[in-house]
């Protein structure tokens, strides 16, 4: 069994890549003198980050619904706004009638 120093991670000793993290294995020189075993280093708890990661994740989605909602507000407000405006409804559709009818606004404008 090798261990890998930055992960350390257990690799089979005729593996030339890392399990855990890919990087290229170099086999130690053999010599004459004895090796000193090497500790596996544990690897940093990610629970925390993950969690973190989860919690900007959610702000952000709830962040786009917010503001996709705010969109389709100010689109309809907008479009009220444009086609069923006072001048719309009432105003301009009597201007038409009366230059239409051109003897009906004289009669009542007394």
């Amino acid at each position: 069994m090798i261990y890998r120093a930055n992960c350390g991670a257990k690799n089979q000793a005729n593996a030339t890549f890392c399990v855990n993290c890919g990087a290229k294995l170099v086999k130690p020189a053999q010599s004459s003198q004895p090796t000193q075993q090497v500790q596996p280093v544990k690897p940093a708890k990610t629970g925390k980050r993950r969690a973190d990661l989860k919690q900007v994740r959610k702000w952000k989605k709830q962040i786009l619904i917010a503001a996709a909602v705010l969109l389709v507000l100010l689109a309809g407000y907008g479009y009220g706004k444009a086609y069923y405006a006072k001048d719309k409804q009432i105003v301009q559709p009597l201007q038409e009638y009366y230059k239409a009818n051109p003897d009906q606004g004289q009669q009542r404008r007394c």
